[in-house]
């Protein structure tokens, strides 16, 4: 029996609201994502010159419990046999600006 997964790409950089957490899959669906949250490889980046720093974290996040990604940084949950639930993750800015995003759904 051979199985086939089908798996969506999906890279851009989109506008993520600032002032409050964003969900990823929230932002990732309007940003036109339309696979399963469930993420093989996922990569997460502040682009160079921005004047935030994006907080990665759960529903609560801040820039107090938050981990930064200063302007230019980025951040890789990597690929293996546990996937990434972006449902799970939050993420914040204090003014809306554009985060890069690269992923392999499932």
């Amino acid at each position: 029996i051979c199985v086939s997964a089908s798996t969506t790409e999906f890279n851009g950089s989109f506008s993520l609201t600032g002032g409050s957490a964003q969900r990823m899959s929230s932002w990732l669906q309007a940003s036109g994502y339309n696979g399963g949250m469930s993420l093989d490889a996922l990569t997460l980046c502040n682009p160079s010159g921005s004047a935030n720093t994006l907080y990665l974290g759960q529903s609560n996040v801040t820039s107090s419990n938050g981990f930064p990604l200063a302007a230019g940084d980025c951040f890789s949950w990597p690929a293996g046999d546990r996937p990434t639930d972006a449902n799970s993750i939050y993420m914040r800015v204090a003014t809306t600006q554009n985060t890069e995003v690269s992923l392999r759904g499932r």
